[in-house]
């Protein structure tokens, strides 16, 4: 399973020399390891790669902007041992209508 969020920077507060951090998202077996963080501006589209060649492309202001510590939106359901390979920013494609 492959969980996407946005979260405001508002909400990581600046954490002095010898803090313990911010907590992100809560890391269980069910929502597995934090693969990638990336900022974005909004006008741009996420791409996610697995190790077996699947590839979505989601543009990023149709994901949901929720709390620091919450969970995300599922965008992928991985089977068996396959595994996200890449993640990265794209330019928004633009979408073509018939005329």
């Amino acid at each position: 399973m492959v969980l996407v969020k946005i979260s405001k920077s508002t909400e990581f507060n600046v954490i002095n020399r010898g803090g313990k951090g911010v907590k992100v998202a809560k890391v269980t077996k069910k929502t597995g390891k934090i693969v990638a963080v990336k900022s974005i501006a909004g006008n741009e589209d996420l791409m996610i790669m697995t190790d077996q060649g699947i590839i979505i492309r989601i543009d990023v202001s149709t994901i949901s902007t929720l709390g620091r510590t919450a969970t995300g939106v599922k965008v992928i359901n991985l089977v068996d041992n396959q595994k996200v390979a890449t993640v990265t920013l794209a330019a928004k494609e633009e979408s073509y209508e018939d005329e």
